[in-house]
Formats: C-alpha cells, structure tokens, sequence
C-alpha cells in the first residue's frame, strides 16, 4: 500500500506518526499513510482518501494525478494546509485508548458519496474484530454521517460495544456463528450492466471484501463478494446472496432469458440447461466432446470450469454435493 513520488521513493510522509505531529501541533494524531482509494467524480475530479487511524481525503491534480500545487515541498501534511481544507479528516472510527479505523472506500450512487471503512481489530486470523461501516455525504470531501446524523468524523457520536465512537452505521459484520466470515473488510464496490449478446441491461453492483475462513481450521484469508442493492431512501444493504461473476455476461440467475446457446444461459429460471457439468474428480476433466475443461474452487462452494479455448461462457445445470453452483465453458464447435 504505499505511494511512490515522481522520484519512484516512498511517500510515508503524507501522514506524520503521532510523535511528529506533537511536535509541530498541538494535536493529537496516530495515523498511517496506507490504503489509499482513488475516487473519480462525474466532473472529473479525482480525490484520494487513505489512512490508518483517522481517515483523511485530498483534491488531487486530475491531469497528473499528483497532489496539489498548493502542498509544501515536502510532500508532507501540515497543519497549515488541514486548517486551509486541502487535507480533511473525514472519519476517525472506535475509540480505545487511540481512535481508529482504516481501508477508505468512497463510492457515488444516486447524489450521495459513500464512504466505507472499517473499525475494530484487524490481521488475528479468527480472532479478528473487524467491520465495515459506512456513511453518506454530499460532497466527497464530507462531512460523512449515519442514518442519524451523526459525524463519521466527530467525537463521542455514539457507543459501539461499551466504547466512545463516532458516527457511522454498521454495513458487514462477522458471521454470528463465526463459521464463515470472520473480519471482513476493506469495502470495494463493482458497478457494471448485465449483457445478453450486444445489448446491456440494469446496472447491478457487487460488493467486495477480504475475509477469514471461520470454517478451516488455520482462518485461511479469502475474498468475498455479495450482490449489493439500496434501499427507498438510498442507502446500500447486502444481499445474502454470494455475488455470481457470471452476471456481467448475463449468465447469473436467468432473468435476462436466453436464446439456447448465447451468452446468457438457457432462460429457463436458473440459467441452467444444456450438457450438465461434472463438478468433482480431477482438475481436468473431458467431457463427452472431447473437450477439456480445468476446474478450479471458489470461496470453497462455488466451482467453475474453464475450458483451454474456450469461446463462449455458458451457466448449466448439474448435480454435486459438495458445491452449490456449477459453470462450464463450451467451445463452439
């Protein structure tokens, strides 16, 4: 996660540790200068937010991605230029002992800037405490509150498990069961349409994030994604369902239909029909045909197949116990 200057060195100084900052302000700050997010407006803008411990957002120069002109020589953040508003801290989490929270996220939908990020006890395997939350704002810059009004970026807005916090509303939390996700975090969102053949259909978003596996035995670290919709008033709710990546090529559910042997399965309610797909045994696999497909596990339930040469993807149905879905790649003869 660390940022290069036009030399090619590491910019650590953009947020100073607590010591340096005592010693030029009389403020107390205990940030690092990682998970940096990118944010590109619709006019254009680019902003860049990043940090562990408060979370704090800049203007970058749009044409060459650079900070601003307005920034000391030194690359670094002072408090000059936080109380002029060309840094602004935008989110300061849980407090215990310190304040923190980290992995910024903004994403734009329907007027409003999504800020996600995430609070509490990161990196302990099954034993990890982290969440993701989240706020709105009108203005990438913030100020970024919960459905209540309260200050992502403000002190004592609330208590959060017997402790001081500031505002922000809980998006992804770990399995109460702790079987599957344990700690997710650091919030991405995908915004793309449906396809079937050349026509794009709705918008659709996934959300996605890194989590522990509450069901190995060593909590091996894994990626996660969920279909990700909003509700009435705007804001962003996760579906239960796991993300299905066949989607984007119409393939998912079988709600865009289908004309037998396109892109978007067979439109007969679950995308399925077709040669039906042999989900266990070896790696590679020959199907009747003849042709080869190489199998490979996702998130531990869901399997696809990809075949050598494969030219058009198709979803289909099949019959297996140890997974829940199935794709195939059929090769057009």
């Amino acid at each position: 996660n660390s940022m290069l200057n036009a030399d090619g060195k590491p910019m650590n100084a953009i947020a100073k540790n607590a010591a340096q900052l005592q010693a030029s302000w009389s403020v107390e700050f205990n940030d690092l200068g990682i998970d940096p997010a990118l944010f590109e407006d619709d006019d254009g803008k680019l902003f860049m937010s990043w940090g562990s411990g408060h979370i704090w957002i800049v203007e970058l120069d749009a044409v060459t991605g650079r900070l601003p002109s307005s920034v000391s020589a030194g690359r670094s953040m002072t408090k000059k230029e936080v109380e002029a508003g060309t840094f602004k801290m935008i989110s300061r989490g849980a407090y215990n002992g310190e304040w923190f929270n980290e992995a910024p996220f903004i994403f734009k939908h329907s007027g409003f800037y999504y800020l996600f990020v995430n609070w509490f006890t990161c990196c302990a395997g099954k034993c990890s405490k982290y969440e993701i939350w989240v706020g709105r704002s009108v203005s990438p810059m913030g100020p970024y509150k919960d459905k209540a009004g309260r200050d992502m970026a403000g002190k004592d807005q609330q208590v959060v498990y017997g402790n001081s916090a500031a505002g922000g509303e809980p998006f992804l939390k770990s399995d109460s069961n702790g079987k599957k996700i344990v700690g997710p975090g650091h919030a991405g969102v995908l915004q793309y349409k449906t396809k079937h053949g050349t026509t794009s259909h709705t918008t659709r978003y996934a959300f996605s994030f890194h989590f522990y596996n509450g069901a190995s035995a060593d909590g091996v670290t894994m990626l996660g994604a969920k279909e990700l919709n909003f509700e009435a008033d705007g804001w962003p709710k996760l579906s239960t369902a796991d993300w299905d990546p066949m989607d984007i090529n119409g393939g998912g559910d079988g709600g865009e239909g289908g004309d037998g042997g396109g892109d978007g399965g067979d439109g007969d309610g679950d995308g399925g029909g077709g040669q039906p797909c042999v989900c266990e045994g070896t790696d590679w696999e020959t199907d009747a045909a003849g042709r080869q497909r190489r199998r490979q596990l996702l998130f531990g339930t869901l399997s696809r197949e990809i075949a050598s040469n494969s030219e058009r993807v198709k979803r289909v149905a099949f019959s297996g116990s140890k997974v829940n879905r199935c794709y195939c790649n059929h090769i057009d003869a």
